[in-house]
């Protein structure tokens, strides 16, 4: 059977187009007992023990009455229920953030080593400076020391000198 409406093939027994849900005149026609006993025999067929992931990911239920439809359903073919959206699976949202904080955690330790890095630089750079300063002040020292011993001996030549003239 066809829909009048929208031109989409349709089961029989349809009371609602499932594609664009209009109500079938053969649904308005038929006594409501018809209706109750068209929706039992729907139910009694309503899920299988058990499908196969193919067959599971192109058929959903409708939520009031049990009626397998295939996902390109819009509204169930037996009570006219507009089926709900199908909720999105939200892997791909939790990889998303589990990268986000990985890429987080890499940037913040590199960051910190690149500190740390740098610290250990600064302190070279201190200990090279203090020693710069060091060698500095051993110069000095040299210095004064060489000429102290300088000056000794000009004394320690001119006394012995003196000396050696008196005696």
């Amino acid at each position: 059977m066809k829909c009048k409406n929208c031109g989409n093939s349709i089961p029989d027994q349809s009371t609602f187009c499932p594609y664009c849900g209009v109500s079938l005149e053969q649904a308005q026609a038929q006594p409501s007992s018809d209706a109750s006993q068209l929706a039992a025999s729907y139910t009694a067929v309503q899920q299988p023990a058990s499908l196969s992931a193919k067959a599971k990911d192109k058929i959903r239920i409708c939520p009031k009455c049990g009626t397998l439809l295939s996902k390109k359903e819009k509204i169930c073919s037996v009570c006219g229920e507009v089926m709900p959206k199908p909720k999105k699976a939200h892997k791909a949202k939790a990889a998303i953030i589990s990268m986000s904080v990985v890429i987080c955690l890499l940037l913040c330790s590199t960051v910190y080593f690149m500190l740390e890095m740098f610290e250990g630089n600064r302190a070279i750079a201190d200990l090279n400076e203090t020693i710069a300063e060091w060698e500095d002040k051993y110069q000095q020292l040299y210095d004064e020391c060489t000429k102290a011993k300088k000056d000794s001996d000009y004394w320690y030549k001119r006394f012995k000198h003196y000396y050696d003239l008196k005696n």
